[in-house]
């Protein structure tokens, strides 16, 4: 499935980003051809996605992953349940919103999808770190937690979520509600392009970069999110 895929390709390149050499070791297959391409659209996905991490990193890190991490590798069912409360609760917030941010109504959907991949993937690249970090006082480790095993986890865990979401929302009785991985694509796309088009507009206008312009863009990324670190706070409890 082309979703499974794609989220493997993201956490891969995930956890590479940056300077500091990290990377996925013996990683499945991540859906590129023999020359590393991928399809196009994916590209583009990660750019939403990136734009959502850009703006809710911070709290992703602190909020949620720092209580994640301390503990030994998280179970499927929290996980799940972390999973499934945050995005209903983006996806009502961003319904109610998304018409007083301007933003067309198919992006609904989108945020939560992307903010679920984000979340996997800033969850696997936490988890790449401390196996880094571990590996240079390894002699002091006897009990050392198996990292790589988690990522490999996390991302088993991230691609059953979004199978399960997509099948969900594909086969909703309602078919003006029903979405799907294509629909998804193409609400990325038009997300990145209305983000475009309103950078080249604070640019042609001489508009300071931290202009509401591009919250307006974002469709209210940020105030759904807070909606999702207050579950997280709720629930940090049950992920043990």
């Amino acid at each position: 499935m082309d979703a499974d895929s794609f989220l493997l390709f993201y956490i891969k390149q995930r956890i590479a980003r940056g300077e500091d050499g990290l990377q996925w070791y013996n990683p499945p297959y991540c859906g590129e051809d023999e020359e590393g391409h991928v399809p196009d659209n994916w590209l583009t996905i990660q750019q939403a996605v990136l734009y959502f991490e850009r703006d809710n990193s911070d709290e992703i890190e602190h909020q949620l992953i720092d209580q994640l991490a301390q503990h030994s590798a998280v179970k499927f069912n929290a996980f799940k349940y972390l999973v499934d409360a945050y995005f209903d609760l983006l996806q009502r917030r961003i319904e109610r919103k998304a018409d007083n941010f301007g933003c067309p109504s198919a992006t609904n959907l989108c945020v939560p999808f992307l903010a679920m991949i984000a979340f996997t993937g800033l969850f696997a690249r936490r988890l790449a770190e401390m196996d880094a970090s571990a590996r240079v006082t390894e002699e002091e480790q006897q009990d050392r937690r198996d990292f790589r095993r988690e990522i490999t986890q996390v991302s088993i865990y991230g691609s059953t979520m979004l199978r399960y979401k997509l099948y969900t929302l594909s086969n909703n009785e309602d078919s003006t509600a029903a979405y799907s991985w294509d629909r998804f694509c193409a609400d990325s796309l038009q997300l990145v392009e209305h983000i475009s088009s309103l950078k080249e507009r604070e640019t042609s206008v001489a508009l300071p970069s931290a202009s509401p312009l591009l919250g307006v863009a974002l469709c209210g990324i940020a105030a759904a999110a807070a909606v999702y670190f207050l579950v997280a706070k709720r629930t940090a409890a049950t992920l043990t």
